[in-house]
């Protein structure tokens, strides 16, 4: 099977092809840290250019880390609530319900925009349990279907960068209000980092630009008055993962660790309560 030819998306829309490709790619590593077949083989069956896309190994094992311990984050909260929801925001072609393979009794809600859950769902069989939903994340009544009154884990791995303070603000506020309990995991940029993101030659020519100006005290969101508790930060250089990549990355990361600052600029993920 194959479909539209890809090659026309522009803009944050784009980044599902980057994120897809750099899981993809980590999983024919033999030091893969997610092992996402799933991912290649969306891949090969799309119809886009990759060549344009120049997905250094170091790409490829940030989106491999983030989404490993997200994954991880993610199964321990339906292992310990069988009757909880989960919401992955800006989900592209991520085949992270088949990473997680959910029991039956949670409602998995994969999120993006209408014409992205046209492309993504093809590729997924229908499981019982597995909702696609077609929407702006700005939009007000997208969360009207979702159940409120069940343990909630919310996903954002790349949705920070792309959306405005006062937006992602309002997005926090609309999760929090609408559900009764659960958890937020995002992986986020530090104000550095969102400064040099649109340097980088891959954004420049798919057109992605970042609108938000990033953050580096991880309890910035504890101060927006939403009852959030931060529960947990790892840097992705000081990441358990690291014990299974090449050496070079190793001494790396260790070097990078060494430096507070370096080490957040560098790219972390967050677990939130609420």
């Amino acid at each position: 099977m194959s479909v539209a030819n890809l090659d026309y998306l522009r803009g944050p829309r784009a980044t599902l092809l980057v994120s897809l490709y750099a899981r993809a790619l980590e999983s024919q590593s033999p030091s893969t840290i997610l092992a996402d077949d799933t991912s290649f083989d969306i891949a090969g069956r799309l119809q886009a250019d990759w060549t344009r896309l120049k997905v250094s190994r170091g790409v490829q094992i940030n989106a491999a880390m983030r989404a490993r311990h997200m994954d991880i984050w993610t199964h321990n909260f339906v292992v310990r609530y069988p009757n909880a929801v989960v919401l992955d925001l800006a989900s592209g072609l991520d085949p992270r319900i088949t990473r997680v393979d959910p029991a039956p009794g949670i409602d998995w809600y994969d999120v993006d925009y209408p014409d992205i859950i046209a492309i993504r769902r093809p590729f997924f069989s229908e499981r019982v349990g597995h909702h696609m939903i077609g929407a702006d994340l700005t939009a007000d009544d997208w969360l009207d279907p979702v159940p409120r009154d069940r343990p909630t884990i919310i996903i954002m791995d790349g949705v920070q960068p792309f959306i405005s303070d006062s937006d992602f603000q309002s997005l926090f506020r609309r999760l929090t209000g609408h559900f009764r309990s659960g958890e937020i995991v995002l992986y986020v940029i530090s104000k550095l980092a969102a400064r040099l993101l649109p340097r980088n030659p891959v954004m420049q020519y798919l057109g992605i630009a970042t609108a938000y100006p990033g953050f580096d005290d991880p309890h910035t969101p504890e101060r927006w008055g939403l009852n959030l508790q931060l529960v947990e930060e790892i840097p992705l250089v000081k990441s358990i993962l690291k014990s299974s990549l090449p050496l070079r990355f190793r001494l790396l990361f260790a070097l990078i660790a060494l430096n507070r600052k370096l080490s957040r600029d560098s790219g972390r993920v967050l677990r939130y309560s609420f």
